[in-house]
């Protein structure tokens, strides 16, 4: 699926662990095709340049890369940034991830408009927790 589609996905929510394992999840899902090499950015040394030059990699016989943007929206430049090219991300030829942890509603309002994925992950009320912490003990072939 992920070879034919373009595609600009958000993962976020206050449940920071959950969050992540769905990012990892997705992650290990694309990179079972080849197709995609992963390149990763992150808020320390972000290089606008080099997330640009993904962005207008049209090429069909380029290499395509799995973009993973980490808490990139937490600091004002790069937010404006990522923001005022989020549209030609969801276009791009390459699969672009961001995850954050709790990004502001306005934030959240431009991705739904150019995102083909978001899933958010709240932190699990008591009687729900204990249910997912016994799926994972099970998953993890963990006895307790």
């Amino acid at each position: 699926l992920i070879l034919l589609f373009k595609m600009l996905c958000l993962f976020f929510g206050g449940d920071t662990y959950r969050s992540r394992q769905g990012l990892r999840e997705f992650l290990e899902r694309s990179d079972k095709n080849d197709f995609f090499s992963p390149l990763r950015f992150i808020p320390d040394g972000f290089d606008e340049s080099a997330f640009s030059e993904l962005l207008r990699a049209k090429n069909l016989f380029a290499e395509k890369h799995t973009v993973i943007c980490e808490s990139l929206l937490k600091e004002a430049d790069n937010r404006d940034f990522i923001l005022n090219n989020l549209k030609f991300c969801s276009s791009s030829e390459n699969l672009f991830v961001f995850w954050e942890e709790t990004p502001e509603a306005a934030v959240l309002a431009i991705f739904k408009k150019y995102s083909q994925k978001m899933e958010e992950f709240k932190s699990l009320p008591l009687g729900r927790l204990r249910v997912w912490l016994e799926e994972e003990l099970e998953k993890r072939k963990i006895h307790h």
